[in-house]
């Protein structure tokens, strides 16, 4: 990398806002005070540019304005922006960076510093430099006298981590006639991702009650483990109670989230279950699991973009089918060819370790509120959380007696349960309370199948997983081999697949409500050299523009900067058709001089909102074949005859790929759709059944700001008259509307024709807006 610094091009205005808004939502940026007497004021300008760039989302911008800022820059003022964008665009020459500032004893970095660069090295199994990171951050935290009390907390728990590599090591296997069997920990080398939530517990002690229900079993292993899984043993109803030939059982802790860096036993079974959503320190998630795991997949859920890689992807056909905890789930796996059916979720059958109960309160006993806002709680009502951060230090065994204790609680003292938590709701209604499920959102994707279930439903569900469950666990512990365990396993499951797959392929009705075709209303055209010719119009290129009902001045003044960037570019004519509801409000005689024979301009007044126009532009302009949509700010600085000539290859439209992290899934953007229906649970299943009915997860998601639109083929294969029903039924802006209809069947416009002048220099653009 030069270390010659360059001038910076500072980035604009609404790049700082974005990190205002997360500032304002308690989430600092990363760029640090510093005085850096040395540095040229340059390179500490890229710096800050690049971590702007970072907290915007743009790595590929970060990791370029990083180009000429010294280490003695980006180590103590962007050490995270640094070290994450370069992992992705040159990782080895960041390792090489990393390298030199840990062997170097005299460049002095703030603690926090050095944990910034040790989580994504660690987590890269770069376990030789990871270390050297941590004993430079151990050195610097022992020698203060002031540190932070988040940056001591992360040494101390990075120490029983740092010597662990995710090599997936092996521990001795098991003696003959013993069983080994792995329980799934919370555990995590990053401290705030071990869990905080005994909910979480409570899904470990429902799983391990079809363990336990084996009579003949006894454990050891793991001496804590051991002990709390013979408590629970104890703990199982005689009716629930499975006969069966003695085995030794040796059980192992794995982290869920890091089997990979644990010491296993070939041959180890495990239940692998819950929701994986605790990537390491932010840059990979720890799937697959361990290579000596032989994990039964049931109550999985799953809908992160970057855990589901190619090699997860092909583990779970492995050892499929999956069984799923929600039908979201269940539709994704599907999407990718992955055999999967909806099982429900474990907490169902968590009264596999409580004794029959005598008595149970009366009705004058209190109602629970379990993580219920306080506002919803009446004046002395009974509270209780479900997450606290000392479960994060308790063992793994006390948090399940813990869970017990809690349940136990709860069946003993209450009459009923209010509660916003999957994990209050089910356990407490298998324990036969009375529960009132309040959560902030009931169209989220984990509650599909789950939430309002009839008693019936419940049922259902708990005695299907209790009676697949005994079989296989019944096939493990009596010495069964793998094949013949998956066997079975697929055997057992195949009819539930099956069901699965019907569903997938059944039609999903269209919610009620589409948006109606909008009609034109009025229209003029500007400067009586333009009239419209029919004749004329196929050969000049279509420009068309939203208007919306805004301010009107700066709407004319948007589109007098963008026919003066046509009209010195273009090579070719060109007419631009301004649309939409607020046409009328544009001030045509500030237009007027700009219209030539070369620039037609004419306004087409619509009654549709902005998201209908553009959809419905086939039909709006029956003589337009191909139309390029544009902004009004857009700004052209080359001839747009390059969108015109773009091959779509058969497409309806062409879009520029999006590149902001936590926008580039096509999943994520109709995810967000479904989340915005809350309490309309029809309408957001229907969305998700359609999505992954039509669409492989997952694709890349696109922006629509620029769009190049064939319209003759929108309007020869019903797109727009479909797109607008959907868009109506499941009130969908134009970017979701897009993603669900078309998923990742588009063409693609090059990024230097879709630059936002907010987030990006414009340095080299075809077309840049956003201003």
């Amino acid at each position: 990398m030069p270390t010659t610094p360059r001038r910076a091009s500072r980035l604009t205005h609404p790049v700082r806002a974005v990190l205002g808004r997360r500032a304002g939502r308690g989430r600092p940026t990363q760029a640090i005070p510093l005085s850096t007497p040395k540095a040229a004021p340059e390179a500490r300008h890229l710096a800050t540019e690049a971590v702007e760039a970072y907290e915007a989302g743009l790595s590929g911008l970060a990791w370029e304005r990083f180009d000429g800022v010294p280490p003695q820059v980006w180590a103590r003022r962007a050490m995270t922006a640094y070290v994450r964008s370069g992992l992705v665009h040159d990782r080895e020459r960041v390792l090489a960076d990393l390298r030199a500032l840990a062997d170097d004893p005299g460049f002095e970095l703030k603690p926090r510093a050095w944990y910034e660069a040790l989580g994504p090295v660690y987590a890269l199994g770069e376990s030789d430099l990871a270390r050297a990171l941590f004993r430079r951050l151990d050195a610097e935290v022992s020698s203060r006298d002031v540190v932070g009390e988040r940056t001591r907390e992360a040494r101390d728990w990075m120490r029983d981590w740092i010597e662990s590599a995710p090599t997936s090591a092996s521990a001795p296997a098991v003696g003959t006639g013993a069983v080994s069997f792995a329980v799934l920990t919370y555990a995590h080398p990053g401290r705030r991702r071990a869990s905080a939530n005994i909910g979480d517990h409570v899904q470990s002690l429902a799983s391990l009650g079809h363990l336990v229900r084996h009579s003949g079993a006894t454990f050891g292993g793991d001496k804590e483990l051991a002990e709390a899984l013979t408590e629970l043993q104890e703990r199982v109803p005689e009716r629930l109670r499975v006969d069966g030939t003695a085995v030794q059982v040796k059980v192992i802790a794995a982290p869920r989230d890091a089997s990979a860096y644990a010491e296993i036993p070939p041959g180890t079974w495990t239940l692998a279950f819950g929701w994986y959503m605790h990537a390491l320190f932010d840059v990979r998630y720890g799937f697959p699991f361990h290579r000596n795991l032989l994990p039964l997949f049931v109550s999985f859920h799953c809908n992160k973009r970057d855990l589901m890689t190619p090699e997860a992807v092909d583990y779970l056909r492995q050892y499929g089918p999956i069984g799923c905890r929600d039908w979201t789930t269940v539709d994704l796996l599907l999407s990718m060819g992955v055999p999967a059916f909806f099982s429900g979720c474990l907490t169902t059958t968590v009264s596999a370790v409580f004794p029959d109960q005598d008595k149970r309160p009366g009705r004058r006993a209190p109602v629970a509120y379990v993580d219920v806002p306080a506002e919803d709680v009446p004046r002395n009502g009974t509270v209780y959380k479900h997450s606290r951060d000392t479960i994060r230090t308790t063992s793994f065994a006390d948090n399940l007696r813990d869970a017990a204790t809690l349940l136990d609680t709860y069946r003993s003292t209450h009459r009923s349960l209010v509660t916003s938590r999957l994990h209050a709701y089910l356990p407490a209604r298998s324990l036969g309370l009375e529960v009132d499920f309040v959560p902030k959102n009931l169209s989220d994707p984990r509650f599909e199948g789950l939430a309002g279930i009839d008693d019936q439903e419940f049922d259902a569900i708990r005695t299907q997983i209790t009676d697949l469950l005994e079989q296989m666990t019944t096939a493990i512990l009596t010495g069964a081999g793998e094949s013949d365990v998956y066997a079975l396993w697929r055997t057992l499951t195949a009819d539930r697949v099956r069901e699965a797959e019907a569903r997938r392929a059944a039609l999903v009705p269209t919610a009620d409500g589409g948006f109606a075709t909008p009609s034109v209303v009025g229209g003029t055209v500007v400067g009586a050299e333009t009239a419209h010719d029919e004749d004329r119009a196929s050969a000049v290129d279509e420009i068309v523009v939203p208007v919306g009902a805004d301010d009107a001045a700066t709407t004319t003044s948007q589109v007098c900067d963008l026919l003066i960037g046509l009209a010195e570019h273009a090579q070719r004519p060109l007419r631009v058709t301004l649309l939409g509801t607020g046409v009328s409000g544009v001030d045509l005689e500030t237009l007027r001089p700009l219209a030539s024979p070369s620039l037609a301009i004419r306004t087409v007044e619509t009654d549709g909102a902005t998201v209908h126009d553009v959809l419905a532009l086939g039909e709006l302009l029956p003589d337009v074949d191909r139309a390029v949509l544009l902004p009004p700010g857009a700004v052209v600085h080359r001839d747009p005859g390059g969108l015109f000539d773009l091959d779509l290859g058969g497409h309806a439209f062409a879009a520029p790929t999006a590149v902001r992290r936590g926008r580039t899934s096509g999943f994520g953007m109709i995810e967000a759709a479904a989340l915005r229906l809350m309490s309309d649970t029809r309408r957001s299943t229907e969305l998700r059944r359609v999505a992954y009915g039509a669409h492989t997860f997952d694709f890349d998601a696109f922006e629509v700001d620029v769009l190049v639109l064939d319209l003759a083929t929108m309007r020869t294969t019903g797109f727009a008259a479909t797109t607008l029903e959907r868009a109506g039924a499941y009130r969908l802006g134009l970017r979701e509307a897009l993603h669900l209809q078309a998923g990742p069947d588009r063409g693609v416009v090059p990024a230097e024709w879709a630059v936002d002048s907010r987030l990006r220099p414009v340095e080299g653009a075809a077309l840049s807006y956003g201003r």
